[in-house]
């Protein structure tokens, strides 16, 4: 029987590296999100997780994708769910942008969120193989002036190009 996070056409494989930037799995808001995996597998998806940093051990990581793949069925409504699951923990989300989606398609959004007292800029993708959470921490602030979407976007495109494989 082919299981949920086995089926779809793509997984979600982060590089060791990226843009100038390392993975750095021992950075502590990493191994605190790390937590979300086992959300992400309960839901039937296989989770995946990067945090990278421009020297290893940064205190705060530049980006973090968070994320997992499997079958979804509807990726506008996991997009959907996964700003809701800001909200719910006690976040708020502003802003909030379609962005395109690049080649592989699917569904992609931005927004500034408020996780306590800082702000930061999150992209969210989701197709019908991969759902992913990017983060932008190294842009956390007291106060986010509307970013520049659209080049955070591009960035976007450019990590999922190289995290979003074929199995």
């Amino acid at each position: 029987m082919t299981t949920v996070a086995k089926a779809g056409r793509f997984e979600l494989a982060p590089p060791p590296g990226f843009q100038g930037l390392s993975s750095d799995p021992s950075n502590a808001p990493a191994k605190a999100l790390a937590a979300s995996n086992g959300e992400i597998a309960e839901a039937g998806a296989t989770p995946a997780l990067a945090a990278c940093s421009t020297h290893l051990g940064d205190r705060t990581p530049q980006l973090v994708l968070l994320g997992g793949y499997g079958k979804l069925l509807a990726p506008g409504t996991e997009v959907a769910a996964a700003w809701a699951g800001i909200d719910r923990s006690g976040g708020a989300v502003r802003d909030k942008t379609d962005e395109p989606s690049g080649k592989l398609a699917g569904t992609t959004h931005c927004a500034v969120t408020t996780a306590g007292p800082v702000e930061m800029p999150v992209c969210i993708w989701a197709d019908n193989s991969t759902l992913a959470i990017a983060l932008f921490t190294g842009r956390m602030s007291p106060t986010v002036a509307h970013p520049d979407f659209a080049a955070l976007d591009r960035r976007l495109l450019a990590l999922r190009a190289v995290a979003e494989v074929k199995k």
